[in-house]
């Protein structure tokens, strides 16, 4: 417990009211070969509404969706991208199942969907998300795994009904 404490200690640090962050963000439409408009930029750093966390982001990947919205011009810019986030929950508001301190993971690119929601993408310092689109990290997986992972299962998760997977009796 000390050590909860402690993390949650920490991770509040960067996210007071005013506080500021680093995000890497896009400025207009890229290809593949040019990437010039995206920058490092210092924002404000999110804060918490209600039923919604602040993860300080400890890991996050690049998935092929998150390069052609980029492509694309998708989103109003400067805009920072990214889905997949692996990390810390830093501060949250009236949420049922997360605590600061928990470690957690989740796809915040859904986030978007959520009526209230920044869509805020997780290749930044910090990212605010609906509590219902973040879970608790496993254990088992370290933050460097798990920031590949909430796209790729929920993208293949559906698969496994149509594909056979194991129902009661073995049939």
């Amino acid at each position: 417990m000390m050590m909860r404490s402690a993390l949650g200690a920490l991770a509040c640090l960067g996210v007071a009211s005013g506080a500021t962050m680093r995000a890497s963000r896009i400025h207009a439409p890229i290809t593949y070969d040019d990437t010039s408009s995206v920058f490092v930029d210092e924002v404000d750093a999110p804060t918490a509404g209600e039923g919604e966390v602040v993860i300080r982001v400890l890991g996050s990947s690049v998935n092929p969706v998150d390069w052609k919205l980029a492509e694309q011009g998708v989103y109003a810019a400067p805009r920072p991208l990214g889905a997949d986030v692996s990390g810390v929950v830093a501060a949250c508001a009236a949420c049922a199942r997360l605590r600061v301190g928990d470690a957690v993971w989740a796809d915040v690119g859904c986030s978007g969907l959520y009526p209230g929601a920044s869509g805020a993408g997780a290749w930044a310092e910090y990212v605010a998300a609906p509590e219902a689109v973040v879970a608790r990290k496993p254990d088992s997986l370290s933050h460097a795994v798990a920031r590949a992972m909430p796209l790729v299962a929920l993208t293949s998760f559906p698969a496994t009904k149509p594909a056979g997977a194991p129902r009661a009796g073995g049939a």
